[in-house]
């Protein structure tokens, strides 16, 4: 954008403040003077109409002013649903899929820009980086399995990748879900699975700042799907003399007892 181009931008916004909170008002005002003047026969004297106009003058401004100030504007409420992470391929660094959603709570749609993610571990802060995410990416039983209620694999889709939906903007009333596919780089996943705070932050289309927090308490929780999210979930497979689950009763109460 040129020097010219932001005084244009400048300019505009005074000619828009001028109409709207001076030219407005003297235009009500003079209508309400003529009402009065000509329909209910006040106004008669000079003096009359003088002290009108000012304090009808200063009230519309007033009203004009509060009115105007009550503009549309975007509200994003993140929440963390699950943060699952593990070794990368070359052992140095640790790779994180958060995934979280982001409801818009405001009057006025908005996109999502900017986001940042870090960890909080004993007092250690460790930024991350944002990768170009594959097309599908799997956590193996090597991170999950041995834990109970959790299921062997889970496979991620670069199409619910939330740096690229973001970018559309979200309704007013509506929430978008998607995953982050971060990496601490030269950070040990031993470092991240003990108590860590984990923190997300991101902009609104005005540049406002939004934060999520979620704490990893050591344990990892049972991943669960998300409504609108791809990620698959491979459950493990009984073994073959695992005995059937128990059958429900379905005993019909007699009636009347």
């Amino acid at each position: 954008m040129s020097l010219s181009d932001v005084f244009q931008v400048i300019y505009d916004g005074i000619v828009y403040d001028l109409l709207k909170y001076l030219v407005g008002p003297l235009i009500v005002t003079a209508a309400a003077s003529v009402i009065l003047k000509k329909v209910f026969h006040k106004l008669e004297n000079k003096k009359e109409a003088i002290h009108f106009w000012i304090a009808s003058f200063v009230a519309i401004c007033t009203l004009f002013y509060f009115i105007g100030a009550n503009v549309q504007k975007p509200g994003l409420v993140g929440s963390i649903q699950s943060v699952i992470g593990g070794s990368a391929d070359n052992q140095q660094d640790t790779v994180m899929v958060i995934t979280m959603s982001i409801l818009n709570t405001g009057s006025m749609q908005s996109i999502a820009k900017n986001f940042h993610v870090e960890a909080d571990a004993n007092g250690v802060k460790y930024p991350a980086t944002f990768t170009a995410m594959p097309t599908t990416f799997t956590f193996s039983n090597q991170i999950l399995a041995g834990r109970p209620n959790t299921p062997d694999h889970i496979t991620y889709h670069n199409e619910d990748n939330l740096l690229e939906k973001a970018m559309l903007p979200i309704q007013p009333g509506g929430i978008m879900p998607g995953i982050l596919f971060v990496s601490f780089p030269g950070v040990s996943p031993s470092l991240l699975h003990g108590v860590v705070d984990y923190t997300v932050t991101w902009e609104d289309i005005f540049s406002k700042k939004y934060a999520a927090t979620f704490k990893q308490t050591g344990v990892l929780a049972t991943p669960l799907g998300y409504p609108g999210l791809h990620t698959e979930m491979v459950c493990p497979v009984p073994p073959a003399n695992a005995p059937l689950p128990a059958q429900p009763n379905m005993t019909p109460v007699p009636k009347g007892g």
